[in-house]
């Protein structure tokens, strides 16, 4: 049975703002791409739910942008529609929505859930949902701490779980770099995407650099992880500021708080059922996990 990982009484503190909820599916067919899934009057706005077009993904990331979160770029939408499922909700010729999903550990994660401003509060989110998530039985995402984004998942039946700890801090350096190589572990075309976006990659850890900020994406372990976290900041450059997301469960959080890493954002885990990620994902990426 699911349940919440055994918290600490560590007191968080957390600074800054941001959010970015999230998740995505399955390929539509041909016949979907077309044609809208549904029509729904909700209130003053009327609207058509349907696969995305790539020239709307600008329009998209604006409203990702203005809903807290920077990181659904055009690349970004690109993935997901690639290797998910990429919906929206228009309003005659204009996008008002748009959500995603893509699987993750068998099951389905929500990348991406958004609504523009002047239309929220009239059922749109929660009609992307439905429509993204017909037909599955299991599903995941991170959500935002915000009420109304919690009540749109838990009546999709996604029961919030535990905080995901967006973490910032800054690599002490004077050491090598890792060497670069494949990804040993699942989720393959994660790698393959940070790869094409100026990204860098060990068997374990995947990285985004741009000038001296660095994100660590995903890292993966078996044992403790202080010698690895070790290892991977002293390869960066000295002083270089490093964001990475970690459960609140994370072997790697009592490492990071100890060496001055501070809480930036939360998210929360939201998931159907059973749902569970594997333990030996020490850093998540919280857009595609």
């Amino acid at each position: 049975t699911a349940h919440a990982p055994t918290m600490s009484t560590t007191t968080i503190e957390i600074v800054g703002t941001g959010r970015r909820p999230g998740m995505r599916t399955s390929l539509v067919s041909d016949h979907e791409a077309k044609q809208p899934l549904c029509c729904c009057d909700a209130g003053l706005v009327t609207f058509e739910i349907m696969a995305a077009r790539s020239e709307w993904f600008d329009r998209m990331s604006t409203i990702a942008a203005d809903g807290g979160s920077p990181d659904a770029d055009v690349a970004h939408l690109a993935f997901v529609d690639a290797h998910g499922r990429l919906m929206v909700a228009v309003d005659g010729d204009e996008v008002i929505g748009f959500g995603g999903t893509t699987p993750a550990h068998g099951v389905h994660m929500i990348t991406d859930l958004f609504v523009a401003a002047s239309h929220r509060v009239r059922g749109v989110g929660t009609a992307l949902l439905s429509a993204l998530l017909d037909g599955a039985s299991a599903a995941f995402t991170f959500s935002s701490t915000s009420p109304a984004a919690l009540a749109v998942y838990t009546r999709a039946g996604l029961g919030a779980s535990w905080p995901l700890l967006t973490m910032r801090g800054v690599a002490n350096g004077g050491g090598e770099l890792l060497a670069s190589g494949e990804w040993r572990h699942d989720r393959p075309e994660i790698a393959e995407h940070v790869l094409t976006q100026h990204g860098w990659c060990t068997g374990d850890v995947l990285v985004s650099r741009s000038g001296d900020f660095v994100r660590v994406l995903r890292m993966v372990g078996d044992s403790a992880p202080d010698d690895a976290l070790s290892t991977l900041m002293a390869g960066f450059a000295v002083g270089a500021d490093v964001e990475l997301s970690v459960p609140a469960h994370s072997p790697a959080l009592a490492w990071l708080m100890l060496h001055g890493f501070r809480i930036v954002d939360v998210d929360i885990f939201c998931s159907t059922g059973d749902v569970t990620l594997p333990e030996r994902l020490w850093v998540v990426h919280r857009g595609l996990c």
